[in-house]
């Protein structure tokens, strides 16, 4: 028979949390393999060890204070609650934790008992879903002053080049248009920039041509090599990079540098440069502003196709269009992006719940996502996210709701569906998934995907399409909990999802 302290020490052992034992002193009495994993020292390095090797500021000098406290008093400011804070790696990285500390007396002795989660995928992906709102109300915000021909051209471009800086926590930046001489020779004219004149010289070009636009010809620079090859450019060290032309004598510092081209379809038609983020700039970042830069790029053809009065209403009205798809349309995917998405699921669950008809949602995130991107690079990444997509259009009935929720993540809204049919629905994509595959190179290599799949069907107790959405989500992550590429239902009487039967 199976005692207690083989249970609770299997119990220690095996919990994903960290678990860290102290004594009224702050000293760390023992650790469970967790919390290995979560700080990177062993069970020996922590071990007699004050606790506060595990914290960052400001914590790192308030906890004694905290324990003496509550000895003293009996008040608990930390004991007994649950808050987020920042703990330290070993190799000094903070890492943000949910901490709950519990007291416990063994014999005469207080003990406390840490329990930590590391929860930096979960505000790492608040920060994205953060920046991600922020791209969308620029993009709005550019769109309505276009669209309603309300707002200046400078005040549209001064608006979102302040919108740019700030999503990236930039310090400088522009946005251009490229033009050619009559050689053919591409120089950039621009719409927006931010004042960084030096001298008495610098400061009158800058007054006297801010206006109409500055231009730059000399493309022996880091923004030139966008302009020559239309790529983006990332340079976190200006100063020692080949690539850079130098800089004028004075010239405030550039400490890091993000040159990103701007299209209109395949053609390259400006570029925007932003420069001096904390921490310098990464691929991720630039691929976070695209639809941001698909719009950018899109409202300068409509001002290029504005010069001509004769053209005036036709391009006008193919500019509007493509506006208004950038901010219904999934940039990378071209199905339905969050925002649309939401909004056409709320048309039906309104209409369902009043009429009382059936709906159904799935829930469809890629299994090992991270993985595609950590091996084979965010192209390969995307190519799969369209394969994904493919895979479903091609299995989805004309009637359905598709788009993008976030990442690898996909909603299917299926009108007209019960449990028991969607529940084969999901099954059948998701089998149909685990039979594809995607190229990932030239050579012949070739990428097996999987999906798991969340259902959940309208209810009299869903009150609305956040509560529809998230029963969704939980019956998925109930799926992932289950070893990925399953089917997994929402269920109000069970805390564990049900499993759908193969078809």
């Amino acid at each position: 028979m199976t005692s207690n302290k083989d249970i609770y020490a299997s119990i220690f052992n095996n919990a994903i949390q960290a678990i860290i034992l102290i004594d009224r002193h702050g000293i760390i009495r023992d650790v469970n393999p967790a919390s290995e994993e979560i700080f990177g020292y062993s069970q020996e390095q922590l071990l007699g060890q004050n606790v506060s090797l595990l914290m960052a500021p400001p914590y790192l000098h308030e906890h004694d204070g905290y324990i003496e406290h509550f000895l003293a008093t009996g008040e608990a400011r930390v004991i007994g609650t649950g808050r987020e804070l920042l703990a330290r790696h070993r190799d000094g990285s903070p890492i943000p934790i949910e901490l709950a500390v519990s007291e416990v007396v063994v014999g005469e002795e207080t003990l406390f008992v840490g329990m930590v989660n590391d929860i930096s995928a979960r505000k790492e992906s608040e920060r994205l879903l953060y920046l991600n709102n922020k791209v969308m109300r620029a993009i709005n915000a550019a769109l309505g002053g276009f669209i309603n021909a309300n707002m200046a051209r400078k005040e549209i471009f001064d608006n979102l080049l302040e919108k740019l800086l700030d999503i990236t926590d930039s310090e400088y930046g522009f946005i251009g248009e490229i033009l050619h001489k009559d050689d053919h020779t591409p120089y950039l004219k621009t719409y927006a920039i931010t004042n960084i004149a030096w001298n008495h010289d610098t400061r009158k070009l800058y007054k006297e041509n801010v206006r109409n636009g500055l231009e730059f010809h000399n493309l022996d620079t880091l923004f030139g090599i966008t302009i020559r090859t239309g790529e983006v450019v990332i340079s976190n060290n200006p100063g020692d990079d080949p690539r850079s032309g130098g800089l004028p004598k004075d010239h405030p510092s550039l400490d890091a540098y993000l040159g990103l081209p701007l299209y209109s379809g395949n053609k390259l038609i400006g570029m925007a440069g932003i420069s001096n983020r904390p921490g310098g700039y990464d691929e991720e970042l630039a691929d976070l502003l695209k639809p941001l830069l698909g719009t950018i790029g899109s409202l300068i053809a409509g001002y290029q196709n504005l010069h001509s009065r004769r053209k005036a209403e036709q391009a006008l009205y193919r500019a509007q269009a493509k506006l208004r798809q950038l901010a219904t349309q999934d940039a990378l995917t071209g199905i339905a992006n969050r925002s649309s998405l939401i909004d056409q699921l709320s048309d039906v669950f309104e209409r369902s719940k009043q009429q009382g008809d059936n709906f159904s949602l799935l829930f469809l995130d890629i299994d090992h996502f991270k993985s595609i991107n950590d091996n084979y690079g965010h192209q390969v990444g995307d190519k799969a996210l369209q394969h994904a997509v493919a895979v479903v259009q091609e299995h989805m009935r004309p009637s359905d709701i598709f788009g993008r929720y976030g990442g690898e993540e996909f909603v299917l809204g299926l009108l007209d569906c019960d449990a028991e049919n969607a529940l084969h629905c999901a099954e059948r994509f998701r089998a149909a998934m685990q039979s594809s595959s995607v190229a990932a190179d030239s050579g012949g290599t070739v990428i097996s995907m999987t999906i798991s799949v969340g259902v959940a069907t309208l209810d009299d107790e869903t009150t609305d399409i956040d509560a529809f959405i998230n029963n969704a989500d939980q019956a998925v992550y109930a799926a992932k909990r289950a070893g990925r590429n399953c089917v997994r239902s929402f269920s109000r009487d069970s805390t564990e999802a049900l499993e759908a039967e193969p078809v």
